[in-house]
């Protein structure tokens, strides 16, 4: 619980909007975010989803109180892919060149 309620606190803080303001965009009251902030109370699941998207976060991320390093590691093993199969693809055009040049002669 204070996993999540420092976690929103966070992220709320880094987007620097205040309690009023949060609790304005999710059609809440003000001390409704500050319950949640002190752990003393909870968002309603209806708001789960409003609330991670005001936050820049995804809904599991909230739930565990802690970014994801999962999307983090995708993009960059998808990066990683992506050199790894253009060196190959430049490697296997090199061959053929070379190849194609030594069966013309």
């Amino acid at each position: 619980m204070n996993k999540i309620s420092n976690f929103i606190k966070l992220k709320r803080k880094a987007l620097g909007i205040t309690q009023e303001q949060l609790a304005t965009k999710l059609f809440v009251t003000e001390k409704a975010i500050s319950r949640w902030e002190t752990g003393r109370g909870t968002p309603d699941i209806s708001l789960l989803l409003p609330l991670s998207k005001e936050l820049n976060v995804d809904v599991s991320e909230l739930l565990n109180g802690e970014e994801s390093n999962r999307i983090k590691n995708d993009v960059e093993q998808l990066i990683k892919y992506n050199e790894i199969t253009k060196a190959n693809k430049y490697n296997f055009q090199f061959k053929l060149t070379i190849f194609f040049t030594a069966y013309q002669y």
